[in-house]
């Protein structure tokens, strides 16, 4: 009989330990964890560098519809409408008096049209010259019953209204007489019985999206989510009309996949007491009045501050109880955000290179300095100003910016992408 021939074992051979099988998933792990933490932010990166290609592509989509719906000569001067004010009464809502030459104005932002949310449609569109708020404000029927905003939505002058949004060219769309219940007004009527014939400029919501395919579907679900969104506001600068386009991402809270439309300006206490807001303020891009350090001066103050670099915001530091704290419950102090973009009265661009994400945080640091002297105040003028024609000065200073809020009244994450200033 054949007896089965054992196998000796070394003595020594044993099994994994259970200290060692614990070693051994603890360096896999943190292994895992490594390349894991690489994906995050390689969608990061991935992003960065989608919005940094497709934000100017955007932007030239935006520039080439407003230059086939707009020309230089549809735009006017506050002086067509009344010669007898000064620039200095030309200003935005909230805005300070910004010193102009005559015939040029500030940043405008165009009239908005908001959406019905009780429809299954996107009503919400910029009404460029404000004809909606215009025939609501002199009498006319009106083509939405839309709430809406405009920059001027009282009227200028505030005497013997005549305006109520971006002036427009009074010799291409001239005044005539408006039909009175009794009859056609008298040759002699004043300025308040006229009627105007503003130009009717509408840019719909699906049209500033992009891919501009994206709208709504059958019974308002969404067809195909919009990528990015982009407004715009103009001015008129040296006699030039300029057009500023702001390129932006919207992210719905929670991710939530829905339709997007520019919401109304919110007015709660999230913005400072003495901000002027109305209903009727239009919302984007949003207009921030840089506070005066002392009369007649804004920030940023060289003289006030004289040790704080050019690229760097005064009294934006930590802690700080100067006159630029901030605020995480103030939609207003959104600009100090990292990676804001601003737009100031000079028509440059600013970025946030260094931002305020809590009141410990600071100071504001911007990714170049301000190139042009921030010591003239805005209603003012120094010993070294130059006088410009009809005795007013330059505005060398940043009397305020204009910048997109992190969030909108509906909760919606507003992501600035790209900002371009061109001529029309």
């Amino acid at each position: 009989m054949i007896q089965p021939i054992a196998l000796a074992l070394p003595r020594n051979s044993r099994a994994f330990s259970l200290v060692e099988m614990l070693l051994a998933i603890f360096i896999l792990g943190i292994g895992v964890i490594s390349i894991s933490a690489l994906f995050p932010a390689g969608i990061v990166m991935q992003r960065q560098s989608t919005d940094d290609i497709l934000g100017p592509v955007v932007a030239k989509n935006a520039l080439g519809l407003l230059r086939a719906r707009l020309t230089p000569s549809d735009f006017g001067g506050f002086q067509d409408f009344n010669p007898t004010q000064t620039p200095f009464q030309i200003q935005p809502i909230g805005a300070p008096a910004i010193s102009t030459i005559k015939g040029d104005w500030p940043w405008m932002r165009p009239g908005f049209l908001f959406d019905d949310p009780n429809t299954p449609f996107d009503e919400g569109a910029i009404d460029i010259f404000s004809s909606e708020v215009t025939r609501m404000q002199i009498g006319l029927p009106t083509y939405t019953f839309n709430s809406r905003a405009s920059e001027l939505f009282l009227g200028w002058p505030l005497a013997q209204s005549v305006l109520w949004g971006i002036p427009y060219n009074q010799t291409k769309y001239p005044l005539y007489p408006r039909v009175l219940a009794n009859g056609p007004a008298s040759a002699g009527a004043n300025v308040l019985n006229q009627r105007l014939i503003e130009p009717d400029v509408i840019i719909t919501q699906r049209e500033r999206y992009w891919p501009q395919g994206s709208e709504l579907g059958p019974s308002g679900t969404l067809a195909q989510r919009p990528q990015y969104v982009w407004e715009c506001m103009f001015r008129r600068y040296g006699g030039k009309l300029q057009v500023c386009v702001f390129v932006y991402r919207v992210q719905a809270p929670g991710g939530e996949v829905r339709a997007y439309s520019v919401a109304p300006c919110e007015i709660n206490s999230a913005f400072p007491p003495n901000t002027i807001l109305t209903p009727f303020t239009p919302p984007l891009p949003m207009f921030y009045a840089a506070p005066a350090s002392q009369p007649n001066q804004t920030w940023p103050d060289s003289r006030l501050s004289p040790t704080v670099p050019a690229d760097q915001i005064p009294n934006t530091q930590g802690g700080s109880t100067g006159f630029a704290p901030l605020d995480l419950n103030k939609t207003f102090d959104d600009w100090q955000s990292p990676g804001q973009l601003w737009i100031d009265n000079n028509a440059q661009i600013h970025k946030v290179l260094v931002g305020r994400k809590t009141t410990y945080d600071g100071r504001v640091k911007l990714s170049r300095p301000i190139a042009k002297s921030i010591d003239a105040p805005v209603n003012g003028a120094q010993p070294d100003d130059d006088v410009l024609p009809d005795g007013f000065y330059p505005t060398r200073c940043i009397g305020g910016i204009w910048f997109l809020p992190g969030r909108d009244a509906n909760g919606n994450q507003l992501i600035p992408i790209y900002v371009t200033v061109e001529e029309l």
